[in-house]
C-alpha cells in the first residue's frame, strides 16, 4: 500500500508538472509573440519617425533646389524679354550660361517652334507639341520636367520651362543627375537611400545612378516580369497618395519606406526614403526576445516539478474566475447592443411623425385668420414637438456613439458663419429671463477652418443651451479663440454663466450618460442628461475635451478644446469680430452681397455643364445680373460636342465634376487635348462642383481647369471669376461701337426683372419648360418680408436668398426648379443597386449641391454622408440611411410646395406698363413739401403694381426715401414727369 500511495502521489505530481510545463510553454510563446509584435511595432514607429524626419529634410532641400532653378530660369527669361532685337538673343543667352553653373542650355519657343537656342543639349523642337510641360508654361506657370534622353547628344537632362510673355517661353536644360547628386550625400542606416519618382513612376533620382540614367519604371517592368509586382504596387501607391508609409520587397530584401508628394511640385513627383528591414534594430531585438523566452521556458521546466501543485491551484481559480467574467461580459455586451439597437430604431421611427408635427405647426402659425386660443395651442404643440425632437436626437446620437457608428465628416467651413449661427440659435433661449449675453470673440481666429462644422455647432449649442437653461438671471459670457502649438491649432470655447452652479460631488457625474446633477433642485428643467455626455464624446472624437468648473449657487465655466486645421492665412479681423459681438454679422454679410456691383457683359456667352437641372437653374440665376448669355449642357459628352461644333462660341465653360457617363475632368481633357484647336486648348474652363474637399482644387488645376468654384456658389467668388476669366476689354469696346450703348456697372437689384432671353442655344424642350416657369414667376411679385416669414426646420430661406443677392424672383425660380427636378432623382435612389454604388454617388451628389444652393444645409449634409459612403463601397450604411434620406427630402419638397402655393395666393400683383405719371406727380409734390404721410401714400400706391419698365426708377426712389432724400426725389421727378 505505501508503495502504491507513493506511486499515486508521483503520478499526480507528474501530471501537474506536465500541465504546468504546458502552461509555461504557452505563456512563454504568447509572451514572445506579444512582445515581438509590440516591440517590433514600436521600433518600426521609431524608424518611421526618423525616416520621416529625413524625408521632410530631403523634401525641403529638393523643394528649395527646384524653386531656385525656376527662380533663376525666370530671371533669365526676364532678361531675355528685354532684348528688343532677336538677333542678339544668342549673345545674351551665352552670357547668362556663364552666370549659372547648373544651366547647360537655353531654348526660346513661340507657339510655332524654336525662336533661339544656345548651349549643350538644347530642348528638341518636337517637344513643342509632345510636352505637357511646355504646354503648362504657355498657360502661364513655371514647371520642371521629368528626365529626358536628348536624341542628338544622348545626355540625360531635365528642362525648366518658364513663361516669357503671352506667346513665348524659355526652356532651360539642366543635368539629369542634378537631384541625384543633391540626395547622394544622405545615408539611411547602412544601405538605405532616398529616391524620387516622377508622376508616371519613373526613377528620376537615386543613389544608384544606373536606375536614373536608364529611366527605370517598375510599372512598365512588372507588365513583363511578375517578380516586380510588389514594388510596382508600392509605386502606384506613391503616385496615388500624397503621403504614406509601408513595406515592399526589393532584390529579395524586405524594406520599409516612407514617402510624400514633393511640396514645390504640382505635377505629382514623390520622394521616398527606404531602408532594409534587416539593418534596423528590429532584427536584433527579435533575436534577444527569442533567447530570453527560451531561457524562461527552461527555467519553467525546472521549477514545474517542484511547484506543480501550488502553482496549479491559483491557476484553476483564475481560470474559473475568468470564465465567469467572460460570460458576464458577453451578457453585458448583448444587453448593450440590444439597447443601442432599440434606441436607434425607436429614435428613427419617432423622427418622421415629429417632423410632420413641427413642420405643420410652423406652417399653421404662419397662416392668417387664427384665433388667439388656437394660436397658443399650436405654439404649445410646436414647443413640445421641438423639445421631444431634441431628446430623440440626443438618444440617437448617444446610441450611435455607443455602437461605434458615429462619424466625423470634415470639410472646410467659415468660422464667422458658424459663430453667427450659434449665436442666432441661442439668443431665443433667453426668452423673457433677465439675462445679458456677452461675447468675447478674438479677431485672430482663422477665417477658414477644416473640421466637422455640423458637430461643432452641436457641441457649442449643447454647452450654451445649458448655460441659458440653468441661469435664471445675470449673464452668460461666451469667449472663443484659438491657440497654436506643435500639434497644430486648438479651437477653444469658454462659456461662463451666473446660474445655479454644480455641487462638488456632482462634478464627477455630469458627463455620465442619463445623468442630471442635483435632480431634486432641477426637476422643473427639461432634459435627458445626455447633452454633456454627447459633448464629451464628440470633443474626444475631435482630439479634444470638455472641462467643467463650478461654484454651487454662483455659476459654472465649461471649457471646450478641439483640434482643427487652419485653411489659408486669413483671419476674421476686428470688424467681423465686432459685428458678431454686436449681433449684426448676418446683416453685414447680406448687405455686402446685395450691394455687390455687377459688371454688365451682354456680349459674353458661357456654357454651364451639369447633369442636375436645378443646378443649371442656380448657375443661370447667379449669372443673370451680368447680362451674360447662358447656354446649358446636361453632360460631359454634350459639352464636348458643343465645343467641337461651335468653335469660338463661348467665352468660358462652367464644368461640373461628377456626372454620369463622361465626368467633368474627362470632358475637359478631351476638349484640351483631342479637339485640336487653339480655342479648345485655351478657353477658360472653371470647375463648378460640390466636390470641394481639401486638395481637390489642385486636382482640377492640374487637369486643364483655370479656376475652381465650390457649390453652393458664393456670389463674391463668382464675381471674381467673371471679372478675371469672362470679361474682355476688346469685346467690350467692340460691343459699344456696334450698339452705341455704354456698358455700365449695375447693382444687383437693378437687374431683378430683366426679361431678356439668354437661352438661344439650349434644347428646345428645356426652353419651353423654362418659358412656362418664367411666365408663372411673372405672375407673382414677392417681398422679402413675405418670403422670410416662413420658418421650416432644416431650410434657411434667408441663407438661400443670400446666394442670389437677395433677388426674390430668381430664388423662387430656383425653388420651383428644385421642386420639379428633385423627385426624379429620388426615384433613382429608390432602386438602390448595391453593385452600382458609383451611380448612386453621382445622383446623391447632385441633390447635395442643389439642396445647399437653396439653403437646405441639413439635407446637403446627409447627402454628403451618403455620397462618401457610396464612394467607399459602404453599401450597409447607404441601405440603412437611404429610406430616411428620401423621406427627409420629400418632407422638404412638401414644405417648399406649401410655401410656393401660399405665396402665389397672397402675393399676386397686377401688371402695368410703367409707373403712373399722376402718382409720380403727387409723390413729387409730397417730397417738395416734406409731407411724409403723402410720400407714404404715394409709395404704397406705386408698390401695388409691377411694371414692364421703370422698375429702376422705383428702386432709386425707395433708396432715397429710406435716407429721407426728398429733395433729390423732387428734383429728379421734376425733370422726368414735369
Amino acid at each position: 500500500m505505501p508503495a502504491k500511495k507513493q506511486f499515486s502521489k508521483t503520478s499526480m505530481r507528474t501530471k501537474s508538472a506536465l500541465v504546468v510545463i504546458a502552461i509555461v510553454i504557452v505563456v512563454s510563446m504568447i509572451n514572445f509573440a506579444t512582445s515581438l509584435f509590440f516591440t517590433r511595432q514600436g521600433l518600426i514607429d521609431t524608424m518611421q519617425q526618423n525616416m520621416s524626419l529625413a524625408r521632410d529634410i530631403a523634401d525641403h532641400l529638393v523643394t528649395t533646389k527646384v524653386d531656385l532653378l525656376k527662380s533663376d530660369a525666370q530671371t533669365v527669361a526676364e532678361r531675355l524679354m528685354k532684348v528688343e532685337d532677336e538677333n542678339y538673343l544668342d549673345d545674351v543667352m551665352s552670357e547668362q550660361l556663364e552666370l549659372y553653373d547648373d544651366f547647360m542650355a537655353f531654348t526660346v519657343f513661340d507657339r510655332n517652334g524654336v525662336v533661339a537656342e544656345c548651349g549643350y543639349a538644347p530642348t528638341s523642337p518636337k517637344r513643342l507639341k509632345e510636352s505637357q510641360y511646355l504646354s503648362t508654361a504657355f498657360n502661364g506657370a513655371s514647371v520642371v520636367s521629368t528626365t529626358r534622353v536628348e536624341e542628338k547628344t544622348g545626355a540625360l537632362v531635365l528642362h525648366v520651362c518658364v513663361p516669357m510673355d503671352k506667346d513665348r517661353i524659355l526652356s532651360v536644360t539642366v543635368p539629369g543627375l542634378i537631384l541625384t547628386d543633391l540626395l547622394s550625400a544622405f545615408k539611411v542606416y547602412k544601405t538605405g537611400n532616398i529616391f524620387i519618382l516622377d508622376e508616371e513612376g519613373t526613377v528620376i533620382a537615386n543613389v544608384r545612378e544606373d536606375l536614373v540614367l536608364n529611366r527605370v519604371n517598375y510599372l512598365d517592368i512588372s507588365d513583363s516580369d511578375t517578380q516586380w509586382a510588389n514594388i510596382a504596387s508600392f509605386t502606384r501607391r506613391m503616385i496615388r497618395e500624397s503621403e504614406g508609409f509601408g513595406e515592399y520587397t526589393y532584390d529579395g530584401v524586405r524594406r520599409i519606406c516612407t514617402f510624400k508628394r514633393i511640396t514645390s511640385y504640382t505635377l505629382g513627383w514623390s520622394l521616398g526614403v527606404a531602408a532594409p528591414l534587416p539593418e534596423s534594430p528590429v532584427t536584433d531585438v527579435q533575436r534577444g526576445l527569442l533567447s530570453s523566452n527560451l531561457i524562461l521556458i527552461g527555467i519553467g521546466f525546472f521549477l514545474a516539478f517542484f511547484l506543480a501543485k501550488p502553482l496549479s491551484r491559483p491557476y484553476e481559480k483564475i481560470h474559473e474566475q475568468k470564465r465567469r467574467l467572460e460570460a458576464l461580459r458577453e451578457v453585458a455586451e448583448s444587453a448593450s447592443e440590444a439597447k443601442s439597437s432599440f434606441l436607434a430604431n425607436m429614435s428613427h421611427e419617432m423622427r418622421t411623425p415629429l417632423n410632420a408635427i413641427i413642420g405643420l405647426s410652423e406652417l399653421t402659425l404662419g397662416s392668417e385668420g387664427m384665433d388667439t386660443e388656437s394660436e397658443q395651442n399650436i405654439k404649445k404643440v410646436h414647443g413640445a414637438g421641438m423639445s421631444l425632437l431634441g431628446i430623440v436626437n440626443d438618444i440617437l446620437d448617444l446610441s450611435k456613439i455607443e455602437a461605434g457608428k458615429f462619424e466625423i465628416l470634415e470639410d472646410t467651413y467659415d468660422i464667422a458663419s458658424l459663430i453667427n449661427d450659434t449665436i442666432t440659435v441661442n439668443m431665443v433661449r433667453i426668452g423673457s429671463k433677465p439675462i445679458k449675453f456677452n461675447l468675447d470673440i478674438s479677431p485672430d481666429i482663422p477665417e477658414k477652418l477644416y473640421g466637422d462644422e455640423l458637430r461643432i455647432k452641436q457641441l457649442l449649442n449643447n454647452l450654451l443651451s445649458n448655460a441659458f437653461k440653468y441661469t435664471k438671471e445675470g449673464c452668460v459670457t461666451w469667449k472663443i479663440y484659438t491657440e497654436k502649438d506643435e500639434g497644430g491649432l486648438w479651437l477653444i470655447s469658454e462659456i461662463k454663466d451666473t446660474g445655479i452652479g454644480i455641487k462638488p460631488e456632482d462634478l464627477t457625474k455630469i458627463f455620465s450618460n442619463y445623468n442630471q446633477a442635483d435632480v431634486k433642485s432641477n426637476r422643473k428643467i427639461e432634459g435627458t442628461g445626455l447633452g454633456l455626455s454627447i459633448a464629451k464624446n464628440l470633443a474626444a472624437m475631435m482630439g479634444g475635451d470638455v472641462l467643467a468648473e463650478s461654484e454651487y449657487g454662483k455659476g459654472s465655466v465649461f471649457t471646450l478644446r478641439i483640434r482643427q486645421k487652419k485653411i489659408g492665412d486669413s483671419v476674421i479681423g476686428v470688424k467681423v469680430a465686432q459685428n458678431l459681438q454686436n449681433f449684426n454679422f448676418n446683416d453685414t454679410k447680406r448687405v455686402r452681397n446685395e450691394k455687390l456691383v455687377r459688371i454688365r457683359l451682354p456680349y459674353a456667352r458661357v456654357l454651364v455643364v451639369d447633369d442636375v437641372a436645378t443646378n443649371l437653374d442656380v448657375a443661370r440665376g447667379i449669372l443673370k445680373p451680368y447680362g451674360i448669355q447662358v447656354e446649358c449642357a446636361s453632360g460631359g459628352q454634350e459639352a464636348v460636342d458643343l465645343v467641337k461644333a461651335s468653335p469660338g462660341r463661348y467665352d468660358a465653360i462652367f464644368m461640373d465634376h461628377m456626372m454620369p457617363g463622361m465626368d467633368g475632368i474627362e470632358a475637359t481633357q478631351i476638349i484640351r487635348n483631342e479637339i485640336g484647336t487653339e480655342y479648345a486648348r485655351t478657353i477658360p474652363i472653371l470647375a463648378l462642383t460640390a466636390n470641394a474637399i481639401v486638395g481637390n482644387e489642385a486636382m482640377f488645376l492640374n487637369n486643364g481647369f483655370q479656376a475652381f468654384l465650390s457649390k453652393p456658389i458664393d456670389i463674391m467668388a463668382m464675381d471674381a471669376a467673371v471679372r478675371k476669366w469672362i470679361r474682355n476689354k476688346e469685346k467690350e469696346e467692340a460691343y459699344e461701337q456696334e450698339t452705341g450703348k455704354n456698358i455700365l456697372d449695375r447693382r444687383a437689384h437693378s437687374d431683378r426683372r430683366m426679361q431678356n432671353d439668354r437661352r438661344s442655344g439650349m434644347d428646345r424642350r428645356r426652353l419651353s419648360e423654362i418659358a412656362k416657369e418664367s411666365e408663372k414667376s411673372a405672375e407673382v411679385a414677392v417681398s422679402r418680408e413675405n418670403l422670410l416669414k416662413f420658418s421650416v426646420p432644416g431650410f434657411d430661406v434667408e441663407q438661400g436668398l443670400a446666394r442670389f443677392s437677395g433677388d426674390e424672383g430668381i430664388y423662387l425660380d430656383v425653388l420651383r426648379s428644385y421642386l420639379k427636378n428633385t423627385p426624379p432623382l429620388l426615384e433613382k435612389l429608390l432602386e438602390l443597386p448595391e453593385d452600382h454604388l458609383a451611380d448612386y454617388a453621382i445622383t446623391v451628389h447632385g441633390i447635395k449641391a442643389s439642396s445647399r444652393s437653396i439653403g437646405a444645409e441639413p439635407v446637403g449634409a446627409k447627402a454628403e454622408a451618403l455620397e462618401k459612403a457610396a464612394k467607399n463601397g459602404d453599401a450597409a450604411f447607404v441601405k440603412g440611411e437611404n429610406k430616411l434620406f428620401i423621406e427627409t427630402v420629400n418632407a422638404l419638397l412638401g414644405h417648399i410646395k406649401v410655401i410656393l402655393d401660399t405665396l402665389s395666393k397672397h402675393d399676386e400683383q397686377p401688371m402695368a406698363p410703367s409707373p403712373d405719371a399722376g402718382m409720380l406727380e403727387k409723390l413729387r409734390d409730397a417730397c417738395a413739401a416734406f409731407d411724409i404721410d403723402g410720400v407714404d401714400q404715394a409709395m404704397e400706391a406705386l408698390h401695388s403694381f409691377r411694371y414692364d419698365s421703370g422698375t429702376e426708377l422705383i428702386e432709386w426712389i425707395e433708396n432715397r426715401v429710406e435716407k429721407m432724400g426728398f429733395k433729390e426725389i423732387a428734383e429728379r421727378l421734376a425733370r422726368e414727369v414735369g
